[in-house]
């Protein structure tokens, strides 16, 4: 195997290794919040967390899949990129609400993980649905009329998602108080 098609492997691979940590990640903390006496979570939304953490392996699986055979197919890397996000939002909101009861609104590592999760769940939806089926199959827009339209809700989403991640005071109920709350 050549230097080149080594490192497109390694490429191709990390974040599907990365989705598969996280998915552990997410599993231990969903045992954790449901066992936790003070947070109390139910088995219901710990299974609805473990749900979406397996699609999200499932969508990485797919586009590491074809990472591997088309390297140069948008959809795989896409695929690829939303696998991580989507769990690493659910763990951002997962540590930031089992470190709540304990730490309170001040907690700075418990406030940086509910802060990701809460700023990133919008965009990360609209890569993991809309952008990619708006992209399916070669990675393109159908055409050039799609341009502005995808181009305003990428700019209305940038406004929100900036101005939610600037928003002082608690992020949301249950979450720690907003450590790069400005505004």
């Amino acid at each position: 195997m050549t230097t080149g098609r080594r490192r497109a492997t390694i490429l191709a691979v990390a974040p599907w290794l990365l989705t598969l940590a996280l998915f552990a990640g997410i599993a231990g903390l969903a045992i954790m919040a449901t066992a936790s006496p003070s947070f109390g979570m139910d088995i219901p939304t710990a299974g609805f967390l473990l749900l979406t953490a397996l699609w999200a392996l499932v969508q990485s699986s797919v586009g590491t899949a074809i990472a591997l055979r088309r390297p140069e197919n948008r959809i795989g890397r896409l695929m690829q990129l939303t696998g991580p996000l989507i769990v690493s939002v659910f763990v951002g909101f997962l540590v930031g609400a089992l470190r709540y009861p304990d730490h309170g609104s001040s907690d700075l590592p418990g406030g940086l993980a509910a802060w990701w999760g809460s700023t990133m769940i919008l965009p990360v939806i609209f890569l993991a649905f809309p952008a990619l089926g708006i992209l399916f199959p070669d990675g393109h827009l159908p055409s050039d009329r799609f341009r502005r339209p995808v181009g305003a809700v990428v700019a209305i989403l940038a406004v929100v998602t900036l101005t939610y991640a600037l928003a002082r005071g608690q992020l949301n109920e249950g979450l720690a108080d907003n450590p790069f709350g400005l505004v």
